[in-house]
């Protein structure tokens, strides 16, 4: 008998900190990200009195992968539901001082 889909998961507890957590706040349910940091095994007493055992991490880098590839955003789409950088005719970015 072969392992299945939900027999292959195995959930790990991730704690976020820095400029992570704020691309880590951004995730949805289900989003999927790449995850870097340092792995630690626990071990406590459950309340039955049963040792158990689980993975943490704590993380440093935290960059959504849900958003690479086939689902990347469309560059032109997004330009034209945002506008796109001015340009001048020489192609160089437009970057005009504004006085306060």
């Amino acid at each position: 008998m072969g392992v299945g889909k939900d027999d292959a998961v195995q959930w790990v507890q991730v704690a976020v900190f820095g400029k992570a957590a704020e691309k880590a706040a951004e995730l949805k349910k289900s989003d999927r990200c790449y995850i870097e940091g340092t792995i630690k095994l626990d071990r406590w007493t459950g309340n039955d009195g049963t040792e158990r055992h689980g993975l943490s991490v704590a993380a440093f880098k935290c960059e959504p992968t849900h958003r690479i590839g086939r689902n990347k955003p469309d560059q032109k789409k997004k330009d034209q539901e945002f506008g796109s950088v001015p340009v001048t005719s020489n192609g160089a970015e437009h970057d005009d001082e504004i006085p306060f």
